[in-house]
């Protein structure tokens, strides 16, 4: 105790892992104001006392590998906190208070149990690495645009259906790591600025690509050939899922165990696969319409005011989100919210080297009419040809790309 006691009156970097602490000193909470980096880790610290505020210069606080199970709202007073590591403790919710953590540039929180991340937490502007794996979380946040310095996440090992389209709103993401999840799909919506590098195997349920990321893969923006190898456990046909479906009848182009494709939910309010000739909805075309018209995102200029102030909140709430796809014509883009015309190619991929076995992997692409895509449905067997004749180039033989 008497060493613990120099050494916080003597030093900025305190390094204690690995002592076998039981608890954090109170002449630290007391005495250590001038603090900058507490290392922690592999101890036997239960949990944090509220006190912990005091230390107002911490900068670095790393407390892995102990057992603490509730972070106090306290924590939130420390604002010159730059990176807080509480990984591989018992940590069941992270608190709102969080958020007032405005110097916060990593949270790294993996292995714990941890089911929900606060929607408060999305406010984190200067958050650069978020990392969640080995958890138990269910969903993400629905709206993480307020994460807007974001760069890299990672939420392998948890129980994620879908990742939330608003990320394709992120300015700066590189990074996007979910493996080992319950990925029914990714998103199907083009990334705003960047192009990051999405790593995703281990999701079983998923049984189709949006021909967004295809087109990333073709040109080389998104992924590497490693990526594909690790799909070895994705694209895995019907999971056997019932709700979200969508019953497809096109056999020239998937095999009959491809019938069943899974939809964000947002696409599953209305959709149409059979080129029949169903009206685009009103909603669907004032939403469109005023997403084109905003300017850098800004959906109370005076061009939209007016009609922003008739809709309800549901569909304001849908254009603050944004799009879920775009139409997959090339002379388009225009905008998806929840109503789409369907359709999908499909190409042999052998995810693994040196083998002669492949499997049919469908793509799914997303139109805003019914002109669209019976358009582009004409030029179906040259983009086939195209992607796969480019992606066996891409990976230099490794890997067997044929069309069906």
């Amino acid at each position: 105790a008497k060493e613990l006691c120099k050494e916080v009156l003597s030093q900025s970097i305190l390094e204690w892992n690995y002592r076998n602490i039981s608890s954090i000193p109170s002449i630290l909470l007391e005495e250590g104001g001038h603090v900058q980096h507490l290392y922690l880790k592999r101890n036997s610290i239960t949990h944090i006392p509220k006190n912990i505020g005091n230390m107002k210069n911490l900068t670095y606080l790393y407390i892995p590998g102990n057992k603490i199970k509730i972070l106090p709202s306290s924590i939130g007073e420390l604002r010159s906190l730059q990176v807080l590591d509480i990984s591989a403790n018992k940590i069941e919710y992270l608190p709102s208070a969080l958020c007032k953590l405005s110097s916060l540039r990593s949270l790294i929180a993996t292995y714990n149990k941890i089911k929900t991340f606060p929607q408060d937490l999305c406010k984190l502007r200067s958050l650069c690495v978020l990392m969640l794996s080995g958890n138990e979380l269910l969903y993400l946040p629905e709206d993480m645009r307020g994460l807007s310095g974001l760069q890299g996440l990672d939420v392998d090992y948890n129980s994620l259906q879908e990742l939330p389209h608003s990320l394709c709103q992120l300015p700066l993401l590189q990074r996007i790591s979910c493996c080992v999840n319950n990925l029914l799909h990714l998103p199907a919506k083009h990334f705003k600025t960047t192009s990051p590098r999405i790593y995703f195997d281990g999701n079983p349920h998923l049984n189709y690509l949006p021909f967004a990321l295809l087109e990333r893969l073709r040109t080389g923006e998104t992924w590497e050939p490693a990526v594909l190898q690790t799909s070895g456990s994705c694209l895995n046909g019907d999971d056997g899922k019932e709700k979200l479906t969508l019953m497809l009848k096109q056999p020239k182009l998937l095999h009959e165990e491809f019938n069943n494709l899974v939809l964000p939910s947002e696409l599953c309010k209305m959709n149409c696969t059979n080129m029949q000739s169903v009206p685009t909805p009103l909603t669907e075309i004032v939403l469109r319409y005023i997403w084109n018209q905003a300017s850098n995102g800004d959906f109370n200029s005076a061009n939209n005011k007016v009609f922003i102030e008739v809709l309800p909140n549901n569909l304001k709430h849908e254009l603050e989100l944004g799009p879920v796809a775009e139409c997959c014509s090339p002379y388009c883009a225009e905008p998806i919210f929840s109503f789409a015309f369907i359709l999908v190619i499909s190409v042999n991929i052998a995810s693994r080297p040196n083998t002669t076995v492949s499997r049919p992997v469908p793509v799914m692409m997303h139109y805003c009419s019914e002109r669209c895509a019976a358009e582009h449905k004409t030029k179906i067997t040259h983009l086939r040809d195209e992607y796969s004749v480019w992606l066996t180039k891409k990976i230099n033989n490794k890997y067997i790309l044929e069309y069906i």
